[in-house]
């Protein structure tokens, strides 16, 4: 698993309101590596899964940019705003990068 998956699996666990030393226990990684994902995630905590390969972090900017979580259902939607996406204030070069990947393995880029 990989960094991302990691943290999104940390999030998801937390909001379903399992308790940090329930989640390190079960992942199989040290409760300070929990602790530091609920911290640095701590804004956006949510039961939605991201996409695959976007971390939760870009997934909940997107949300609340657009107005919409990314999946496949808002795909075609949240397509033709990627450059609004781009010019948001706290987006990062890194979101955009998620974003693209994102859009580009569906076929909409």
């Amino acid at each position: 698993m990989d960094k991302i998956e990691r943290d999104n699996l940390i999030v998801k666990m937390a909001a379903l309101g399992v308790k940090p030393k329930a989640i390190a226990d079960e992942i199989g990684i040290p409760l300070s590596r929990v602790k530091s994902a609920l911290s640095s995630h701590q804004f956006c905590i949510t039961p939605f899964d991201p996409p695959q390969g976007m971390s939760v972090k870009t997934a909940w900017r997107i949300y609340v940019t657009l107005g919409d979580w990314p999946s496949d259902e808002t795909m075609e939607k949240l397509a033709g705003r990627m450059e609004q996406f781009m010019r948001a204030p706290g987006t990062r070069l890194k979101d955009w990068e998620e974003y693209r990947m994102w859009l580009a393995g569906s076929g909409y880029l």
